[in-house]
């Protein structure tokens, strides 16, 4: 529950809202991964109770699975 709030408060800034202020498309990935991380982690933080540094990992294995997984359904 706590990863469709994280992805439903994210997913709009970074497929609408970054690339008006960020048009290469490499500094927009990495920016943008970058930035949705560290908001997700500090969601779980906030919502599952737990160290910011572990919050972070969940982020980035999330946002991992979700690359690869649109990479391999893309």
């Amino acid at each position: 529950m706590v990863g469709l709030v994280a992805s439903t408060l994210t997913l709009p800034y970074f497929w609408f809202i970054l690339p008006v202020y960020i048009s290469d498309r490499r500094s927009y990935i990495l920016f943008g991964e970058f930035l949705i991380i560290l908001v997700e982690a500090i969601i779980y933080n906030q919502f599952l109770k737990i160290r910011l540094s572990e919050a972070a990992v969940v982020s980035l294995i999330a946002n991992i699975a979700s690359i690869f997984f649109g990479l391999v359904n893309g």
